[in-house]
């Protein structure tokens, strides 16, 4: 099976539970991880493939006529029905063969994993926050709350991507510190604030740490 007849939707499921979840051999390099990945997505296509010629399209056809007795069906309705029997066949290959791969041995180690993680993270946001880092906002070291995201709204209304975030922990640290925050586009702390935040991104806005 070619690359180009590989089921993307298939494709995808197995990148995200195979990267999320089951984990892949770490002495692989990218080229070899996704030439894996397209092997098993080629298998599971081939499965969907073989049920739909095998009976899920005949069955779907064959009830259309029962409930249009002599009625011809045209190419439009052939080919919604061939696309509804890969539909249904694509999720039984999938609840079958790769989502199974997630036993609950997997489930447990991944989820405490990330748990660490997110404890990790929240242990230093508070250990930033307590020391009072004046930078930490210039590397997201905050959690940020509904009123900053509020206030960027207000303030910056059409930024988005870094700005925004970096805009976000910025009024989060400065809430934090008891430092004032702009109230509207006018208010001469907002241009103040967005020099600081430019100064952050520099020259290449794409360019990001995080």
């Amino acid at each position: 099976m070619t690359q180009e007849n590989v089921d993307l939707v298939i494709r995808d499921e197995v990148r995200r539970i195979w990267g999320e979840w089951v984990g892949m051999d770490p002495q692989l390099d990218q080229t070899e991880r996704d030439q894996r990945i397209e092997q098993e997505a080629a298998r599971l296509t081939q499965m969907v493939e073989e049920a739909v010629g095998d009976s899920g399209h005949g069955f779907l056809l064959d009830r259309w006529r029962a409930e249009n007795p002599g009625v011809t069906p045209d190419y439009q309705t052939v080919a919604s029905l061939m696309g509804t029997a890969w539909v249904s066949a694509r999720s039984k290959v999938l609840a079958e063969e790769l989502y199974p791969q997630v036993t609950e041995e997997v489930y447990q180690r991944v989820t405490a994993a990330d748990e660490m993680i997110e404890q990790q993270r929240q242990e230093t946001i508070d250990q930033q926050r307590t020391s009072r880092n004046p930078d930490r906002w210039k590397d997201l070291s905050v959690q940020i709350s509904p009123l900053a995201e509020t206030i960027v709204d207000r303030v910056w209304m059409g930024q988005t991507g870094r700005f925004t975030l970096l805009a976000q922990a910025l009024i989060q640290q400065r809430l934090e510190d008891d430092q004032p925050t702009p109230t509207n586009a006018m208010d001469p702390l907002a241009d103040e604030l967005a020099a600081q935040i430019a100064a952050v991104i520099g020259p290449n806005p794409s360019q990001t740490p995080f």
